[in-house]
């Protein structure tokens, strides 16, 4: 049985009229068709998850321009069995059902004749009167109470095929609020850590001080992956990292236990480590039943994983239950034999892929991480995507004592108590990473506007290593140094009294994408301006204004405080000039350096923080 209070879930998942508002919202800025698309990809990724999805196979997305009213189809393994769907955001009354069952009267007359002569929307449609079809409706409105009882009495000319659609059981209609528990259980099956898991163990368990110890079988493992999915993981330091792709000069440790698990299940007892569940409490129902609470796999979600996927359920793991009310020490201790940097163990705690996305399922912003969930269904309504790597790199360096720890990665380096006050006082996170999220977006735009405005190959090649998809961890860098300058505070420096600073509620500063432009880091208008709170790092003293100022809307920009008097004098024509002090090749600026002597990245002296 799965258990979970109400207020864990976002609000925009409590009511109908809150999901409703929340889809619409996300797809207010697209055309008609767009919506349309948005909304039968999100369809092909909710059915498959639910109870619907266990008589078929995968939903595949047909071409809209030839759709005939159909937009999906799915058929179970044979293909005896075939299912054709037709997704409506929006349906406004009668009329629409009326056309929706006209259509597939006709899309069924025209691909399942005795003889089939016809192409199809879908390629290699199997044809004849051997195949059972169904039909299903789905829409984001609510019919059922007024708009599916008035079709029902109405005369309209397909209605009579409906009744015999109906009448033989091969009709499917869900609406918006059948839709709402159907993403209720996915979103619990990714964000929920599981309460009431109950393991039947397979020989009576042994029970040291406050550890269980059992062999589980592989049939249960999957009973519980089925029942509470990826929430199983989400006190894992990793999520699954999938297999090589069938390349055998790159086997890893996945494709070895996928293959004794189906080739070999006997050995499986002998040959893997087993897997390790950390539960708040542990209820003794018999000697080889245990009820958890609380429960999670903090260590085994690669074995989990392939077992799950595997064909055979005749395989036999070794089990560990550690009662225990925090995850991480146990989690950490478990995964120092694996390949995972120490930073990464010491950082698992507060950011992780499961811990990021669930920060950006109640802010309506898709992470693409190349490892993503089954259940994660909203990620197809999402218009805003942020990098998970991106995030982390972010993360990593605000919470270390120097911006280069992004690129070192020494765990020696990082702001333990800040981390722990930034964890007593959000505990999920959801501030932090939708700050994170928010300079994520501020610097994509600062970002692509660099990139039109630095078109000389000189500069270009400078800038390379930013603009780069796989140098998250500069471009990060980079962002940080940006956000300092914007709000004239260092971070990292050890006269910042950061428990004052973290206090600080809220400051006010302007998109990076003006510190990437512009040389004297003005701060545009007020609208232009975003509210960061000063939680992940960033502030200055109530009060103050900041290092980026504006005037009234329509008059001149006033310069920063930051810029040299002759420089703030310039025009721009001057600025223009090769001669000029801000467009000074990188090797004639002036470069700060450490205590070490080594130079450091500044935001006033940075290469990507100067313009013309």
């Amino acid at each position: 049985m799965i258990t979970s209070d109400f207020e864990e879930f976002p609000v925009f998942l409590r009511s109908y009229g809150d999901l409703n508002d929340h889809l619409y919202s996300q797809l207010e800025s697209l055309t008609n068709p767009e919506k349309g698309e948005v909304f039968a990809k999100f369809i092909s990724r909710i059915l498959p998850v639910s109870d619907y999805g266990d008589d078929f196979g995968e939903i595949e997305i047909g071409k809209r321009s030839h759709d005939g009213g159909v937009d999906l189809k799915s058929q179970n393994v044979n293909g005896f069995k075939i299912l054709y769907i037709q997704s409506k955001l929006t349906l406004r009354g009668v009329d629409d059902v009326d056309l929706i069952i006209s259509k597939f009267k006709n899309f069924y007359d025209s691909n399942h004749p005795t003889k089939a002569s016809q192409q199809s929307l879908f390629e290699e449609e199997k044809t004849g009167s051997s195949q059972d079809v169904y039909f299903m409706i789905v829409t984001l409105s609510k019919i059922r109470n007024r708009i599916l009882p008035e079709y029902e009495k109405s005369s309209r000319t397909s209605k009579e095929y409906y009744n015999q659609l109906k009448k033989q059981g091969r009709i499917i209609i869900i609406d918006g609020p059948d839709i709402l528990p159907l993403l209720q259980s996915a979103y619990r099956k990714l964000h929920i850590v599981p309460s009431n898991l109950e393991l039947k163990l397979e020989t009576p368990f042994i029970k040291k001080d406050n550890v269980y110890i059992g062999v589980l079988s592989a049939q249960e493992l999957k009973s519980c992956y089925e029942q509470f999915g990826d929430a199983l993981f989400l006190e894992n330091i990793r999520t699954f990292l999938g297999y090589s792709s069938g390349k055998k000069d790159r086997e890893n440790v996945n494709d070895a236990i996928k293959e004794t698990a189906e080739n070999s299940p006997q050995e499986m007892l002998a040959r893997n480590n087993g897997i390790t569940f950390r539960a708040k409490k542990v209820d003794i129902l018999n000697e080889r039943n245990l009820l958890l609470d609380h429960a999670s796999i903090v260590n085994g979600c690669q074995t989990t994983m392939c077992i799950v996927q595997s064909v055979r359920s005749d395989a036999f793991v070794l089990v560990k239950i550690v009662e225990i009310s925090d995850s991480w020490d146990v989690a950490k201790a478990a995964n120092f034999q694996n390949r995972v940097e120490q930073v990464a163990l010491d950082l698992a705690r507060y950011v992780r892929p499961q811990a990021v996305k669930l920060a950006a399922s109640r802010a309506g912003v898709h992470v693409d991480d190349r490892n993503e969930s089954v259940f994660d269904v909203f990620d197809a309504v999402y218009q805003e995507h942020v990098r998970y790597d991106e995030i982390y790199y972010l993360f990593l360096g605000i919470f270390s004592r120097t911006p280069r720890n992004v690129i070192s990665k020494n765990y020696t380096d990082l702001r333990g108590e800040l981390l722990e006050s930034f964890k007593s006082r959000d505990p999920l996170g959801e501030v932090t990473f939708d700050t994170l999220f928010k300079l994520y977006k501020a610097a994509k735009e600062g970002q692509e506007a660099s990139e039109k405005m630095y078109t000389n190959e000189s500069y270009k090649n400078i800038f390379q290593r930013f603009w780069r998809d796989n140098k998250p961890d500069y471009r990060s860098v980079i962002t940080i140094l940006a956000a300092c300058g914007c709000v004239k505070v260092d971070i990292y420096s050890s006269s910042t009294d950061l428990q004052k600073l973290s206090n600080i509620p809220t400051v006010r500063v302007p998109w990076l994408t003006t510190l990437w432009r512009d040389g004297d880091r003005g701060g545009g208008s007020r609208r232009g301006r975003a509210s960061f709170r000063s939680d992940v790092g960033y502030g200055h003293t109530p009060g103050s204004t900041g290092g980026c100022r504006s005037t009234k809307r329509g008059s001149a920009r006033r310069p920063s405080a930051s810029v040299a008097p002759e420089n703030r004098a310039a025009p721009a024509a001057a600025r223009q000039s090769p001669t000029h002090p801000c467009r000074a090749p990188p090797s004639k600026r002036p470069t700060r350096h450490d205590r070490s002597g080594q130079p450091t990245l500044s935001s006033a002296r940075c290469p990507a923080l100067w313009s013309p």
